[in-house]
Order: C-alpha cells, then structure tokens, then sequence
C-alpha cells in the first residue's frame, strides 16, 4: 500500500489506497500503548486490597500485643526501679564527697556519728542532706547500728587489708535487683546494697553472695553484670 502524508500546523492526515488514518500528534510516540485487560485490572485491585488488609492485621496484632505489654508493666515497680536509680545517683555523690573530705583531713571521716551527713554539709563537700530514704515495708535499714545511719544513707571507714578505705551504701529497693540477688526482700547487715567503695571508687550493686571471705557485704565484690 502507497501511503502519503500531509501534514497541518496541528494534524497530520495519512491517506491509502483503502484507508484514511487520523492521525494528531499525541499519536506519533516511539512505542505502543496497550490496554489493560478488564481481567488484569481486577486481579491488580484484588491484590491491592489483600494488601491492605494484611496491614490492617499487622496493625491489630501490634495493637494487641502493645496492650498486653502495658498491662504486664507493673506501676510499683517503676517507682522502685526510679527510686533505687536515684540512690545509686546519691550514693555515688556522697561516696566522691567522703573522698574530697578526706584528702582535706589526711584521712576518712571518722564514722562514729549518725550526723555524717550534716558534717559534709557543714564542710561544704556536700550542698544539702540528701532527703531520707524510706524503705519499702518489707526491707529495713542498711545497717542495724544508728551510729553509722543517717536518712537511711549508712557509712564505714576503717583501715581494713592495711589501708584506709570507707564505705557508702543504702538498701535497693525493686524487684529486679533483689532477683539479680536471688532474694526477695533486703535486710540489715546482708543487703543487695548499692556501695560505693574508696578502693574502686565506683559505686555498683552488692548482694550477700558476694560477700566471699570478706567480713561484711558492703565491702564484698561487685554483682556479677552490673
């Protein structure tokens, strides 16, 4: 077929021998456009909405497992987990302030008064007493002499292996912590204490198996992962 085109500002006319094609410019395109199938499209939406069902489901079951998150969060226990950061906060705070004393004295504060607090306070090694802490009903006080207890804030220094050193410690309080010592309750003289020692001039968690051959918990080991 002999085919000629004659061509407008706008269109284009292509004339045969048995066929007249209109043709614009909109149609000179270097590919083909096909049309989907009524068949396809409607596979492709059906896929589309599976697909969104699926994250509505994911959505649900996030849901649900978030609720089930929540209600097994247990209120006291955050109050206790933040209380016993706090102590750890001022147990560290007052063991670098026994350290500060010391190098003005030549030597650790003596023990012998349940004011010791006051006393850093007063010597400007510490700008308040720290509020007292009161321990849950089931625990008691980190030591059972008063001589050594302020606010329920307890403190040791004695020349012990031949050195000076001093302790700074306080009962904890929440359940993980007395788990991570396989206990349920703190007491008196065998903790979980948070200490802070003059030896490694940190403080960590200590708990009565710990203690070893040491005479008392406080200046037993670091727990194990803490």
């Amino acid at each position: 077929m002999i085919a000629t085109v004659q061509a407008t500002s706008d269109k284009q006319h292509v004339t045969g021998n048995r066929k007249k094609v209109h043709v614009t410019r909109h149609n000179l395109l270097p590919f083909t456009i096909k049309a989907m199938p009524a068949g396809s499209l409607r596979r492709e939406a059906s896929r589309q909405g599976f697909t969104l069902i699926e994250l509505l489901v994911v959505i649900a079951v996030v849901g649900v497992l978030a609720g089930a998150v929540v209600a097994a969060v247990n209120p006291a226990e955050q109050f206790a987990r933040a209380h016993d950061a706090n102590r750890k906060t001022k147990i560290d705070q007052l063991g670098k302030a026994i350290v500060a004393r010391s190098i003005i004295l030549g030597s650790y504060m003596p023990y012998g008064s349940s004011n010791w607090l006051t006393t850093l306070q007063a010597t400007g090694e510490i700008k308040a007493v720290p509020a007292e802490i009161t321990p849950r009903p089931d625990n008691v006080v980190c030591w059972s002499s008063v001589s050594l207890v302020q606010n329920n804030f307890c403190y040791y220094t004695i020349v012990y292996n031949g050195q000076p050193q001093a302790w700074v410690w306080t009962n904890v309080e929440s359940d993980s912590l007395l788990n991570k010592c396989g206990v349920t309750v703190s007491t008196a003289n065998a903790g979980p204490y948070y200490v802070y020692d003059t030896i490694n001039n940190k403080t960590c968690l200590k708990c009565a198996s710990d203690k070893g051959s040491e005479t008392w918990v406080f200046s037993g080991a670091c727990h194990a992962g803490e």
